[in-house]
């Protein structure tokens, strides 16, 4: 047998099972939590239980259980839902389904829970992905999810209209350009909201009340990051009114004050059925227009001489403290403080300095102190002392420097929290993004739904019924409450149909709804995903989108309930209804929303015939109408803060919701006007706006507003208005504080905010029309407006993106996004086609900062001119290559006919570093279909399973194929065969031993091949575990092989085939990997016998172990390691048994035997690489990201980010300098080349098809790669500016002095393959009784 090389296992280094008994339990549930692919939902039992998540592969049910709450709607108690949380989420489950409110929705409506168990469920692929993508993909909507866009606003909070106007100003000048500049530089949008105007601004917009400045706060809070800016000094601002006030103390304040009784008699009047008098609204008053100016400065004055009364009457401490409050404390208590995300970002600017005495003012520090404390008792753990500020002077350069120094942390926190990155597995950040914003919008939508007992009564019988196989279609005017109607239905459909998965689109709730192309894009997708749990990729075409669709319901109805929801369809241009099936295939159910009159109802009612198919949303009732405006909360505009006042409903002749919302407008407005008649509803807004704010201000507003295809952020809107005459400022040193532009839009946005929505991309939010009929009357309205306003916004964002031209941070820039959105739709046709269409420069930027989506929209709008069908057609095929990154838009031109032949010119020397397939010629191409079969490649049995390069020749490149039992030898020059070996049986694995020789995993037995000869050259004994074979080559003459025991490694002689020795741990350990260095001197194998488990590395020359390297209560991840070539160091991933927290990286100096380095990176490391070239270590990790780790100062060099789902393989160039990253089960398609020394992306390249296999070649210069259903492997070379297909290296030999040679081996495998294939022995007597 040989040597026998053994090492002693050390005292205590064993251990029996239950050494891990306790430590494990944490992470063994963690793991179990983790894997089911189930979202259990409970039902209602005596102990209101949930029965346990139901796995797809298993019939074991999960260990947790949800607890449901019980709820109480309109008399009939129900169940609500609860989603599973793992055990290491520290959240509370949350509600799944919200009933309506009482008043909202009949009780009838919603019955009790069936007893029924039932659980949502997803395929196995998805097990891992997050509670949240879980819940998203299933439609269990959550109006929590992050809705936040990459947006900063600047809340400037000070106590009164006149406080700290040096500071502001100081703030304007200095400070904020500089936080515009770095918000700029990371893509992000700034907006300052101060609303607190001067003497001159409070003459010409009134005074601002509170209700405008929270509402705009809140408004802010909904999509951005706000950074409130608090001045605080010994002023909180004026007193306010108590709203409310008990009987007994509105008796004490009578008698108290005797002088003051009649007037608070008359501002505060006894709410009977709440037993308290509430505070008086100004709209109750009576006066005319001649005498109006008089009775408000009359009501001041009261309200002031009421304010002092109060304050008198309520002298005790509790008393004055429960009903005078001030304003600064009102808003910056119940809006910042109370808002935990506010509060931490929150920065306090206190003035420590007394104008009067010139110097420091002990008083004034500690008064302010106090305020502050009262202020913040609820921060004092959560507010950073930095961001407290004390200052003296207003223009000293020590204070501006830390208020910029803080506001530039806190954005760079914002910057960092948004950048973390939770694992996806595959899924689409896009679609995740997506359907938060549906759940958003129609969570929202279901808030405003008003009673429609018929429409939901026929709704639920529709879902009820078994046998309904039609789709149920709602219809009815524009404004009729259709929306709201259909975000009811989304909001009770677990009720209704308790297994059903859900998804749901309303049209143009966001950019990636606003069309059909785009809707039924991100419907396949996640359709797809609910029926295979992959991303299948489809041709961007509406009709292959309709056909998917349908196959996709009946495929997904097969295993589960599955409804989709559509509302508005009349709002796509595209009036297609296709993709809606006459008739439903079993547990699917379809329901779409659409306006009458409208093409898209007319050619829905051709299409489907059915009766029972239609509800007509009709007007609304007389007692719906009374119900909702005795509810209703009016405050008028121009009075006090905040005051309330019920609608007199017999004014109103409303009968839809929309002309509700008009009447409430009407109802804030003093002097306004009721319409006409029943057709000037719409008109109606814009008349009572334009009598309260200005026509031409107004005009100028809605212009801007309209001019747009996406709306206008925040920040632009108020730029743009500043540049008109109507809100400049003649003296230019007043405008850096309080434009009189962000004033007015302020007012506007709460005064419309009934008629308005934010409109959601990826990046931003915009303002727009929420009602088509509102946004048509619009455009009527403010035509001239319209084409004035048109003709200046592309100058506007040409200034923009010249302003941010130099930046040169690789961040998107937003200005650029913004340009490139609504350039097409400010210019005329011809011009588009001219300007941005023929020009690949413009659809390169289109595509690396905005949306291919979008761009195939707007070629589709101008399909007839031939260069925009062209371009058209060609996206449409590339689009899933070109969606992430449009740096491949040449590579993927390459492999589209028309197009390569077209700019050929730019194929052979891209302007950038590009991953260029070589086609092959049309003699290689036939060789290559006529040498595969198409059975063969369309099963995957013809699929390449391994791809390697030679040591030292980067000309030639080996391929394996398992299902074809063939080995082939590549020239990348050419894409040429040069040497292809037939019928080896089973090869799985293949190890150089020069540029001829290699040893090749043949079922279990090692057998080594000439591949220059095409010669069997021995067999060497021994037989290989099956699910462990691992060996590694020691030297050019012997390998090391892991016994089939697992107990030992052979050292095995290669010409020979002989056992020389063998390496062996003790008795009784089983090793379960095996890794050699590069030159062959160190061998590292995992135990995973010993409890941690260890790691045993041997010499290899010696044959002595080296070390048995541990760290309690750790084990190593032993198949995720890599040792430098020199075999100077290894890293591996281990991970701590006792808790269920991500693994983390470890390396060992093998020179000494000691723990060089230990990394944690926070996220669960799944591929590994080292280069001692290179100083690095690589790690991917669940989330896609990449470090880079420096092997010298133990820092992270970079973290790279661009894969969409786990990292899986990385492959360093073993000349150093770069390394190719993927994902090898497919999730992301998309192989990366990186630079390893500045962490910058070089290229990546999508194949139509999975890659199986891939390989760098040394130099970096090619990248190998086997897609599945390809007949020859495709390379890559990179081209760029520098180095062109003309310059590249071209062969000069051959291999193996042969041009190709074809070689069958069938033969030298004929006894393996008889013997494989052989029944095994039956047993006898004899044998079975020994």
């Amino acid at each position: 047998m040989g040597n026998y090389c053994s090492s002693k296992q050390k005292d205590g280094g064993g251990g029996s099972d239950e050494y891990l008994k306790k430590a494990r339990y944490k992470k063994n549930q963690r793991k179990a939590d983790k894997a089911t692919n189930v979202i259990s939902v409970p039902k209602k039992d005596k102990r209101h239980l949930a029965v346990s998540a139901v796995s797809t592969t298993t019939a074991t049910n999960s260990s947790k259980a949800a607890v449901a709450s019980n709820c109480n709607v309109g008399g009939v108690t129900f169940i609500i839902p609860r989603i599973e949380q793992p055990d290491d989420q520290s959240t509370a489950a949350t509600i799944v389904c919200k009933p309506f409110e009482p008043n909202n929705i009949s009780s009838s409506i919603v019955e009790k829970t069936p007893e029924k168990c039932f659980a949502y469920i997803l395929p196995d692929e998805l097990k891992s992905v997050s509670t949240e993508t879980k819940k998203l993909l299933l439609g269990v909507f959550e109006p929590t999810a992050n809705q936040k866009t990459n947006k900063i606003i600047i809340y400037i909070c000070v106590p009164d209209n006149k406080g700290f106007p040096d500071e502001r100003q100081s703030l304007y000048k200095t400070v904020l350009p500089e936080i515009r500049s770095k918000c700029t530089k990371i893509g992000y949008e700034l907006h300052v909201v101060d609303l607190y105007c001067d003497h001159q601004q409070q003459q010409e917009y009134g005074q601002l009340d509170t209700a405008v400045r929270l509402t705009e706060l809140r408004r802010q809070n909904r999509v951005g990051h706000v950074v409130p800016i608090v001045f605080v000094d010994d002023s909180l601002g004026p007193p306010v009114l108590p709203h409310v006030m008990t009987r007994q103390d509105f008796d004490l304040a009578r008698s108290k004050m005797p002088g003051a009784s009649k007037l608070i008699e008359k501002w505060y009047t006894l709410d009977s059925q709440k037993n308290h008098y509430e505070l008086r609204n100004e709209m109750m008053f009576e006066t005319t227009f001649e005498t109006q100016e008089a009775d408000e400065k009359l009501w001041h004055d009261e309200k002031v001489q009421l304010q002092i009364a109060l304050m008198k009457a309520f002298d005790s401490k509790s008393l004055r403290s429960g009903y005078v409050e001030q304003v600064f404390q009102q808003e910056v208590r119940n809006e910042i403080i109370l808002n935990s995300e506010l509060a931490k970002r929150s920065v306090w600017i206190l003035n420590n300095y007394d104008v009067v005495s010139g110097h420091k003012c002990k008083t004034t520090a500690v008064e302010t102190k106090k305020r502050l404390e009262q202020l913040s008792k609820h921060l004092k753990n959560e507010l950073p002392e930095t961001n407290i500020i004390f200052y003296e002077t207003a223009n000293v350069p020590e204070f501006l420097k830390k208020i910029g120094s803080t506001l530039t942390t806190i954005v760079e926190s914002v910057e960092k929290e948004r950048e973390k990155q939770e694992p996806t597995y595959g899924v689409s950040w896009l679609l995740l993004e997506e359907l938060r914003i549906q759940a958003w919008f129609g969570y929202n939508a279901a808030k405003r739904a008003v009673r429609r007992d018929d429409a939901m009564e026929r709704a639920k019988k529709y879902f009820m019924d078994a046998d309904a196989g039609y789709p149920l279609i709602l219809y009815g005017p524009s404004g009729s409450g259709k929306t709201t109607v259909m975000a009811a239905i989304t909001k009770h459909c677990h009720l209704w149909n308790q297994d059903s998965a859900l998804v749901v689109r309303f049209a143009n709730a966001s950019a990636y709804s606003s069309s059909l192309e785009q809707t039924l894009h991100s419907l396949v997708v996640q359709l797809n995903l609910l029926d295979s749990g992959k991303c299948i990729w489809f041709k961007h075409d509406v009709q292959l989108y309709s056909e998917q669709i349908i196959r996709l319901l009946g495929s997904i109805g097969s295993k589960r309930p599955v409804t989709l929801i559509v509302d508005g369809v009349d709002r796509f241009e595209n009036n297609l209804v296709d993709w809606i099936p006459q008739s439903l295939p079993n547990n699917v159910k379809i329901v779409v929303s659409a306006s009458e009159p409208s093409a898209h109802l007319n050619r829905l009612r051709q299409n489907i015939k059915t009766p029972d198919s239609y509800i007509r949303i009709a007007n609304m009732t007389d007692e719906q109408i009374d119900s909702l405006l005795s509810a209703a909360i009016i405050r008028p505009i121009g009075g006090g803060g905040g005051e309330t006042n019920k609608t007199d409903s017999k004014l109103v002749a409303a009968k839809t919701p929309l002309e509700i919302q008009v009447s409430l407008l009407c109802s804030k407005i003093r002097k306004s006007k009721q319409p006409p008649s029943s057709e000037k509803w719409v008109e109606a807004i814009f008349d009572n706006v334009e009598s309260h704010l200005g026509k031409d201000k107004v005009s100028s507003v809605i212009g801007h507003m309209c001019a747009t295809r996406y709306g206008l952020l925040d920040s632009e809107m108020v730029e743009l208005l500043s540049s008109e005459n109507e809100f400049r400022v003649p003296d230019l040193s007043a405008a850096v504080i309080s434009p009189p532009a962000g004033l007015f839009w302020a007012m506007f946005n709460e005064l419309m905010s009934s008629f308005m929505y934010w409109f959601k991309t990826d990046r931003y939010a915009t303002v727009r029309w929420k009602n088509a009929v509102v946004a048509e009357a619009a455009g009527r309205r403010y035509s001239e407006s319209i084409r004035r306003i048109n003709k200046k916004m592309i100058s506007y964002y040409n200034d923009q993106v010249v302003a941010v031209a130099e930046d040169d941070s690789g961040k998107k820039s937003l200005p650029k996004r913004r340009k490139l959105d609504e350039c097409t739709h400010l210019t005329d046709r011809a011009e588009t086609i001219k300007e941005f269409f023929s020009d690949l420069d413009w659809i390169l930027e289109k595509l690396n900062n905005g949306s291919v989506l979008q761009l195939l929209d707007e070629l589709s709008a101008h399909a007839q001119d031939p260069q925009a069908r062209f371009i058209r057609d060609f996206l449409s095929s590339a689009m899933p290559a070109v969606m992430d990154n449009g740096n491949q838009l040449f590579s993927q031109m390459s492999l589209y006919q028309p197009a390569a032949d077209r700019y050929r010119a730019l194929m052979e020397a891209p302007p950038f570093p590009t991953l260029m397939p070589l086609v092959l010629t049309e003699a290689a191409a036939a060789a290559s279909q006529l040498s595969e079969s198409a059975s063969q490649l369309s099963d995957g049995a013809g699929k390449f399973d391994l791809v390697k390069r030679f040591n030292d020749d980067a000309n030639y490149v080996i391929t394996v194929s398992t299902g074809r039992k063939e080995i082939s030898v590549w020239d990348v020059h050419t894409c040429m065969r040069v040497r292809t070996l037939k019928g080896i049986l089973h090869p799985t694995a293949l190890k150089l031993i020069d540029n001829q020789r290699c040893i090749v995993l043949c079922e279990r037995k090692l057998i080594v091949i000439n591949l220059a000869t095409g010669k069997v050259i021995s067999k060497l004994k021994g037989v290989m575990n099956q699910n462990m074979p691992y060996f590694g080559l020691h030297s050019s003459s012997k390998i090391v092989a892991l016994a089939r025991s697992r107990m030992h490694v052979n050292l095995i002689d290669i010409e020979t085939g002989t056992i020389e020795a063998y390496f062996k741990a003790g008795e009784d350990r089983f090793l379960n990997s095996l890794l050699v260095s590069g030159n062959g001197r160190v061998m590292v194998c995992g135990d995973e016998t010993q409890k941690p488990f260890p790691l045993l590395v041997w010499n290899l020359t010696s044959r002595q172990l080296m070390y048995d390297l541990r760290i309690p209560f750790h084990e190593f991840v032993t198949r995720l390691a890599a040792i430098t070539y020199e075999g100077h160091y290894v890293c591996c991933v281990a991970q701590e048994v006792d808790e269920p927290g991500p693994n983390f990286i470890v390396v060992y100096d093998l020179q000494s035997g000691t723990l060089f380095k230990k990394w944690k990176p926070g996220m669960n490391c799944v591929a590994l690489d080292i280069s001692s070239k290179d100083g690095c270590v690589l790690s991917g990790h669940e989330n896609g990201h990449i470090c880079i780790w420096d092997l010298t100062t133990g820092n992270c060099r970079w973290t790279l980010s661009g894969h969409v789902a786990p990292v899986t393989s990385l492959r360093l160039d073993p000349a150093g300098g770069s390394f190719v990253s993927l994902d090898t089960h497919a999730r992301d398609r998309t192989i990366k080349l990186w630079n390893v020394t500045t962490g910058q992306l070089v290229s990546e390249f999508t194949p139509v098809n999975p890659i199986t296999a891939f390989e760098i070649l040394p130099g970096g210069e090619f990248v190998v790669v086997a897609s599945l259903g390809s007949a020859h492997p495709t390379v890559l070379q990179l081209r760029g500016p520098q180095q062109s297909a003309n310059e590249q290296t071209t062969t000069t030999t051959t291999y193996g002095g042969e041009t190709t040679l074809e070689v069958d081996l069938s033969l030298d495998f004929r006894d393996d393959a008889a013997a494989a294939s052989a029944p095994a022995p039956v047993p006898t007597s004899a044998a079975v009784s020994r």
